[in-house]
């Protein structure tokens, strides 16, 4: 007898609000299409939580045909403010993935983020894009113009980089090849702390402005939801010297604040490699989430290589 077949979309979403007013203007989706969004899904699937996913991946437990799983990442303020009523209304458990780096008391953010929120200041990403371009031979000695300006040679260069992820404007993927192909962790950060310094002096009222506190943390928890790693810094786990570090490190600050260690994960930009997978079994994670923007066959899925959609594409269904 043929099994059936279980098929899980994991929504993955970061910001939900309005930021029109905001110094840095991310990608948001507004409270009432999410809420739309997310009555779509319910109407189309079955909502499952953690512990019924752990249960299946174990052996112990089955699960429906279609079910959903939402998803949260990078610990955004409105996760608090905006995300946990619209759950508890409906009586949902979401999973919450928190880099434990925001926390931090001396208020710096992760490398990564601060490049985000540097790219949401410009607004524009092509002035972002322009910024950086001519930043990059000011502060990294080596790297000429030509080796980061658009041309008809780096776009070839390029090719279909990412080209699996439709909302990604041509200048969002030009920028995420650059960072992950092109320069060294090093230059990247030379070139995007200076402009960033400039952008944002105060970068402890950035951290208030956008991402959730020990308090929030503690109420997200305290109200049912599921808490994840990721990681610490909030890096491409495969680019750091000891992975382990990184996220026994965010492992702990969660702990520390909650008062339980998280035994789920998802990899910070989709990204792992063969030591992340070992330390996942290793560091008792259940299961882990990666992206891959495609809906999840569960007869065949590894548990620690969990694909998600992300938002923005459940949008255009």
């Amino acid at each position: 007898m043929t099994p059936r077949t279980r098929a899980c979309v994991v929504v993955e979403t970061h910001f939900v609000g309005d930021y029109s007013d905001a110094p840095a203007r991310p990608p948001a989706i507004g409270v009432e299409e999410f809420e739309r969004l997310l009555d779509k899904l319910l109407a189309e699937r079955e909502p499952i939580t953690a512990v019924q996913l752990r249960d299946w991946f174990d052996g112990t437990g089955d699960l429906p045909e279609k079910s959903l799983y939402l998803t949260f990442d990078d610990g955004i303020r409105d996760h608090a403010t905006n995300v946990v009523p619209l759950l508890l209304k409906r009586g949902l458990e979401g999973a919450f993935f928190v880099p434990g780096s925001i926390f931090d008391p001396n208020g710096r953010l992760p490398a990564l983020e601060r490049q985000r929120y540097l790219q949401y200041g410009f607004g524009d990403y092509r002035a972002f894009l322009d910024a950086l371009i001519a930043e990059v031979p000011r502060r990294c000695p080596g790297v000429r113009e030509a080796d980061v300006a658009v041309s008809a040679r780096t776009l070839a260069a390029m090719g279909d980089h990412l080209a699996n992820y439709p909302f990604y404007s041509p200048e969002e993927r030009y920028y995420r090849w650059l960072r992950d192909k092109v320069l060294s962790p090093e230059d990247l950060l030379r070139a995007t702390d200076s402009l960033f310094a400039a952008r944002f002096p105060d970068e402890r009222a950035l951290m208030e402005r956008y991402y959730l506190s020990p308090a929030d943390l503690k109420d997200i928890a305290a109200a049912g939801m599921a808490i994840g790693c990721h990681g610490h810094v909030h890096e491409h786990l495969p680019r750091l010297r000891d992975q382990a570090a990184d996220l026994v490190m965010g492992l702990d600050a969660l702990e520390s604040i909650t008062g339980r260690r998280p035994w789920i994960a998802s990899y910070p930009f989709g990204s792992y490699d063969d030591r992340t997978l070992g330390l996942m079994d290793s560091l008792g994670m259940g299961f882990a989430f990666t992206t891959g923007n495609r809906v999840a066959d569960l007869n065949r899925q590894d548990r620690h290589t969990i694909p998600r959609l992300d938002i923005a594409e459940v949008k255009s269904w």
